[in-house]
């Protein structure tokens, strides 16, 4: 059932003065921050660094050696330089995973061209383990 025009005017004219009631109250319809908000958006936050820290600094080319990274850094330094070392983990370990796909492919063409088969090695196995079987491991 369709809202009556009584109700659709009602629900507008409760809108219009809201939106009126903010204008003219800027104050009371914007969230105002707290005093401790404040004062921790406009600090930088520093943390002190272990030695695995230090040596992400320097690898991610924030700092030129390890001696001359101060006692305490940037929370967002920190944070990023982290990231950055991440990233590079995760290039460097994709890097590896094709390297060694390309092995073991190189690997199982070299088997295949000896004759050897994964097969074989299970019957083989298979053959040592059976309760008559004269060579045994």
């Amino acid at each position: 059932m369709p809202p009556s025009p009584v109700t659709t005017l009602a629900i507008c004219s409760r809108a219009a003065c809201r939106q009126l009631c903010s204008s003219l109250r800027p104050s009371l319809s914007r969230h105002v921050p707290s005093q401790r908000a404040l004062a921790t958006s406009t600090q930088k936050c520093y943390q002190e660094l272990s030695p695995m820290q230090k040596r992400i600094l320097v690898w991610t080319k924030k700092y030129p050696s390890v001696d001359k990274i101060p006692e305490e850094v940037p929370e967002a330094v920190m944070s990023k330089a982290v990231d950055k070392f991440r990233w590079k983990v995760a290039v460097i370990l994709m890097v590896l995973t094709v390297l060694g796909s390309f092995g073991m492919i190189v690997s199982g063409k070299r088997a295949a061209a000896r004759g050897e088969s994964m097969t074989k090695r299970g019957l083989e196995w298979h053959e040592q383990l059976r309760p008559g079987s004269t060579s045994r491991d």
